[in-house]
């Protein structure tokens, strides 16, 4: 019979063993390479090609297999000990690329998802990400100005109905690393960011103010104002309510008033909020260099 010839050649020629060592040492391989990949941050590419180069050599070594034989003699062409051999070869060929085709066919979609690489976190609607606005002013003692001014209109915004604000802590994480818009929008999963400047001139406080979009980068809404210090409030309203209407620009909700239209009252509340902020961050770095170090047990002397 044509199946008895032909698995009794596979059987003479080990091409099953072949199969099986061939599958192994590439599986290894292919792990191997993914998990250097991984670690060193290399192109996936350099993956993807390790399991195309293994799927197009299977075929190749299978028939090395079928052909050739390892002896102690060294390597030599197989004998064909049946009178249908000519046909199991011609039909293990068949199989072997037909095998081969289905296998890359198989893996096909996960080599191509691996190409395209993660889907993009989905941004969300009507989202913001205040960004700590900077102190560009000569003393640094001002600094709780531009914290606060950006707290304050995290807090202010957060409460508009429909706007969905970042948090503190993720937009000051974002401005640490230096990030652009494009990657603190991905990363924050927002569709707009404010940042700005607050610089003290003698009596006069110059805000500067931008509303930027984050999947371009490009800025939709920018303003400079100059006013005195006891006029932080009147221009702190004034942004949120032009950031609002750019965000919801069919006509959106009513802006929710500052904590305070006490000018003297709201800078010192920008000044408590400063040093509050600043005892958080000593208490939380202390936390981390306490959790990163062993814990030293006394030892026990025998009494």
């Amino acid at each position: 019979m044509a199946g008895a010839s032909f698995f009794a050649e596979l059987r003479k020629r080990k091409v099953l063993q072949a199969a099986a060592i061939y599958g192994a040492i590439a599986w290894g391989v292919t792990e191997i390479v993914v998990t250097v990949v991984e670690q060193l941050f290399l192109p996936q590419w350099i993956s993807t090609l390790a399991v195309i180069g293994f799927v197009v050599g299977f075929p190749v070594a299978m028939f090395l297999s079928w052909t050739f034989d390892l002896t102690s003699e060294g390597i030599q062409r197989t004998a064909i000990s049946s009178r249908r051999g000519t046909a199991s070869i011609a039909l293990s060929i068949t199989l072997l690329v037909a095998g081969t085709a289905g296998l890359f066919l198989l893996i096909k979609p996960s080599i191509q998802e691996t190409e395209r690489g993660p889907a993009a976190p989905e941004v969300m609607p009507n989202s913001i990400a205040v960004l700590p606005f900077e102190n560009t002013g000569q003393d640094p003692d001002d600094a709780y100005l531009s914290e606060g001014l950006s707290d304050e209109l995290r807090d202010q915004l957060s409460r508009v109905s429909g706007m969905r604000v970042a948090a503190r802590s993720s937009s000051v994480a974002a401005r640490e690393q230096r990030m652009d818009a494009l990657a603190i929008s991905t990363k924050l999963r927002v569709a707009n960011l404010v940042e700005g400047s607050v610089r003290r001139q003698g009596n006069t406080l110059r805000i500067s103010v931008q509303l930027i979009e984050g999947k371009s980068g490009l800025s939709l809404w920018s303003e400079t104002f100059s006013r005195g210090p006891r006029e932080l409030l009147t221009m702190q309203e004034m942004i949120a309510e032009h950031i609002a209407m750019e965000v919801f620009p069919d006509g959106g909700p009513i802006v929710v008033k500052p904590a305070t239209s006490n000018a003297s009252a709201n800078e010192l509340l920008l000044l408590a909020r400063h040093y509050e902020q600043q005892v958080l961050d000593r208490v939380t770095t202390s936390r981390l260099r306490a959790g990163s170090q062993p814990t030293r047990r006394r030892a026990v002397v025998p009494g």
